[in-house]
């Protein structure tokens, strides 16, 4: 069963893909902000800029994402057999991303959670990339990977969500509301990823164009939450 929406026209192709390019394109200026800044804090504040690197690498590791599926697209429409390995090399390419936030409020950011979620998210992200290895030589575990993917990224994708819970609580001041702005960002990020799905485009071909437009709206909000993290 394919949950992600999936395009069979060159028409549905473009109405969708447009608007995602213009998401990477926005991914990558934040991205590369992000690296630029890192590059420019002094190396004597090591939490700071492991603070600046760590968000550029996530959304450089998203943009791959969106990337290799915009070719799972072309992969469907031409029938190619190589769809399954786009779609789960995409969802490799969001745990990296997701591990990279996971791994950088934890050691950077929180003392509290002692890096459990960050051990856990590595391992389940390490299964998948074993699976997808596995994958090249074995199709009969594709079908496996594709539900453990769902389920992992979800997965990482509550423990962020939780993990900006405990900081919201844990700082006050300019801090707090920056750690807000975040974890708003990050939830409408969510909103639109669950839009992207096959059952919500059958309803509406409205959710095709507004899935990439939230999620750009939810990734300028997490940029701009980071700004005097």
């Amino acid at each position: 069963m394919k949950m992600i929406l999936t395009v069979e026209t060159w028409e549905d192709f473009w109405l969708k893909n447009t608007f995602w390019l213009g998401v990477c394109v926005i991914g990558i200026i934040i991205g590369t902000v992000f690296m630029v800044r890192g590059k420019r804090t002094s190396s004597e504040v090591v939490s700071q800029k492991q603070i600046f690197y760590g968000y550029g690498l996530f959304y450089y590791c998203y943009i791959g994402t969106r990337i290799l599926f915009i070719f799972s697209d072309i992969a469907n429409i031409n029938n190619s057999i190589h769809y399954d390995s786009f779609v789960n090399g995409a969802y490799l390419c969001s745990g990296v991303a997701l591990i990279s936030m996971i791994v950088t409020i934890e050691r950077y950011m929180l003392t509290v959670t002692k890096k459990v979620f960050s051990i856990i998210s590595i391992a389940g992200v390490g299964t998948l990339a074993a699976l997808f290895i596995v994958s090249f030589f074995n199709d009969s575990v594709l079908a496996i990977s594709r539900v453990l993917n769902t389920a992992i990224f979800g997965l990482c994708g509550l423990v962020i969500i939780i993990l900006y819970l405990i900081l919201v609580r844990s700082v006050t001041g300019t801090l707090r509301r920056n750690a807000l702005i975040s974890l708003l960002g990050i939830i409408v990020v969510a909103v639109g990823l669950i839009m992207d799905m096959n059952a919500l485009s059958n309803i509406s071909k409205m959710f095709v164009i507004l899935s990439p437009i939230i999620t750009a709206v939810g990734a300028i909000l997490l940029g701009l939450g980071q700004k005097t993290v």
